[in-house]
């Protein structure tokens, strides 16, 4: 990679739509604290199964809120809660396990 090319990101496919139940590959944060700190409105599952690559640019994370609904300089919106670490591992095991 040059200099001129922007990092890329895996980023898993996230619903707040019926999140529940929570399939294998996938997993929840649902807590209002964990929600906060991921930046999350509402509960969200993410599916491991379901991922794309991005280019880390502002234009390709453009919906992605900063406080007070304003775009930060950065597209991060927020972190996943050291409490979900376990539950990541997990579903990323389960989504290899049903690519086979």
């Amino acid at each position: 990679m040059d200099d001129s090319e922007p990092a890329r990101l895996r980023v898993a496919y996230g619903t707040s739509q019926r999140p529940k139940p929570i399939p294998r590959g996938c997993f929840l944060i649902e807590k209002e604290s964990e929600l906060r700190v991921a930046g999350l409105r509402v509960p969200t599952r993410f599916d491991l199964k379901n991922l794309v690559v991005l280019p880390y640019t502002l234009s390709a994370f453009m919906n992605a809120p900063g406080e007070l609904g304003m775009l930060k300089p950065s597209p991060l919106m927020g972190v996943l809660p050291a409490s979900r670490y376990n539950d990541l591992k997990r579903a990323a095991d389960e989504a290899k396990l049903t690519r086979r």
